[in-house]
């Protein structure tokens, strides 16, 4: 025989809302972490997505995506070298990347034409600002303020 426990009237609701108020707490918890994880910065495309992109940005034809897609590769595989040498070190991460930039720089300057060029200067200096960053010469890292004369 099933022996039941009585419930005083009343009490059943203050069970129920407790249950509930305790489900939803740790629904809570559990979606929080989630969603600061997609907050993160998102990982940098692979090469192929980055010369794509660059290819209809650009305009690049199909001698210049051979020579962008393999510039890529070998940035993805030095930058891994380089945070897998300097990772405690971020000064010394800091030139590399920046010695990197230039490197990167300099052959797009031979793969391109001129109209390419201006558009991929632009094209970097949007990527190093950041989407989330102020833009305009009042903002922390931008131009100077013409001189007043």
């Amino acid at each position: 025989m099933k022996t039941q426990i009585p419930i005083r009237p009343g009490r059943s609701g203050v069970l129920r809302r407790t249950v509930t108020a305790s489900a939803a707490l740790l629904l809570a918890l559990a979606v929080v972490p989630a969603a600061q994880a997609q907050q993160t910065r998102p990982r940098q495309p692979d090469p192929e997505q980055r010369v794509a992109r660059l290819q209809e940005r650009l305009e690049l034809n199909e001698e210049q995506v051979e020579q962008v897609g393999a510039l890529m590769k070998e940035q993805d595989e030095q930058r891994r070298d380089a945070f897998e040498q300097n990772r405690e070190n971020r000064e010394a991460m800091r030139e590399k990347m920046q010695e990197m930039r230039s490197h990167m720089n300099e052959r797009m300057a031979d793969i391109l034409n001129e109209e390419q060029l201006k558009k991929w200067q632009e094209l970097e200096k949007q990527m190093r600002r950041g989407p989330d960053r102020p833009r305009g010469p009042d903002a922390p890292g931008g131009p100077p303020p013409p001189p007043r004369g």
